[in-house]
Order: C-alpha cells, then structure tokens, then sequence
C-alpha cells in the first residue's frame, strides 16, 4: 500500500523508496506532517522518529 504522507514526532531525516522505485531522501525536517509519495519507509538513512504513514 502506498503511503501519502507521514507524521514524525521528533526531527529528523527521512529515506523511503518512492512509488517508481527511486530511493529519496530529506535534509533534517522538524516534527510535523508532510506530504510524499513512497512505497515504503527506509531504516537506513532515517534519522526521525516516531513515524506514522498515512495511506
């Protein structure tokens, strides 16, 4: 399932896989919603915490 945004509780970087199957990445981002278009939350490379993906 796609996830159409996420919800980070504490800031940080984000890495996630998008729907195309490019591998994307934020620079530091505080806590708060943010729009995207993934396929799937990656471990590596993600710094935030506290994600929740809203499909």
């Amino acid at each position: 399932m796609a996830i159409r945004a996420v919800t980070i509780n504490a800031p940080g970087t984000i890495s996630w896989v998008s729907w195309t199957g490019v591998t994307c990445s934020t620079g530091p981002l505080p806590a708060g919603t943010y729009t995207m278009a993934a396929m799937r939350i990656r471990a590596t490379g993600t710094t935030a915490s506290g994600i929740t993906g809203w499909v």
